[in-house]
């Protein structure tokens, strides 16, 4: 960039942001989602992120966890990881990018590359982890029409978001740095990464 320039964050309109914070953090044993890896909690670090780009930008969590910033709460009809994006649907039905709290180095550079590689003609943008085969289905991109995918999906019992992101046609997204798709888990884990330094300083 020219000395001079200020940098141009693209709002899309038809995009809305959700920050996933509704897990029981059953293995961290405290909130993930109040973390703090660089001056603030990770969920408050998260909605600043997507706020520039999107239309708007919710926290995504249950009712007994409410956070200070605009919420969709988890509806109590369906369990587990897949509730938030459920959720989002049923509040609006529109593209949705939901990053989830337990990847701390997730940063602006990861967020750009998922937006400029969006596919808005496969039901699903997400990034993908070529070492382990898995897909990371809570850093990505979901269109409307993968609420139709969801609902179905649940309809048979199935709740795995990696079963229905390979079930389906889906835009693989590499990472430029696999790191980023590093999730912290438990408090030790936190602990030794606090000790190391914060991950956005390198």
């Amino acid at each position: 960039m020219e000395p001079g320039m200020t940098e141009t964050k693209i709002q899309y309109a038809d995009l809305n942001g959700l920050v996933l914070a509704g897990g029981e953090s059953s293995r961290m044993k405290t909130d993930k989602a109040s973390l703090i890896y660089h001056e603030k909690p990770q969920y408050e670090l998260l909605y600043d992120l997507l706020t520039p780009h999107c239309n708007q930008v919710f926290i995504s969590c249950k009712k007994n966890k409410v956070y200070p910033l605009p919420c969709i709460f988890d509806q109590e009809s369906v369990e587990g990881p897949v509730a938030g994006l459920y959720s989002a649907y049923e509040n609006t039905l529109s593209a949705w990018l939901v990053l989830a709290v337990d990847y701390p180095f997730f940063t602006e550079r990861e967020l750009n590359q998922l937006l400029i590689n969006r596919n808005p003609d496969k039901s699903a943008s997400v990034f993908y982890n070529p070492e382990s085969g898995y897909f990371e289905p809570f850093l990505g991109i979901y269109e409307p029409s993968f609420a139709v995918i969801l609902k179905s999906a649940l309809a048979l019992g199935n709740d795995s978001m990696q079963k229905i992101l390979k079930q389906n046609s889906v835009q693989k997204i590499i990472p430029e740095n696999l790191q980023a798709l590093t999730s912290i888990d438990t408090f030790q884990d936190y602990l030794l990464l606090k000790k190391r330094g914060s991950p956005f300083d390198s």
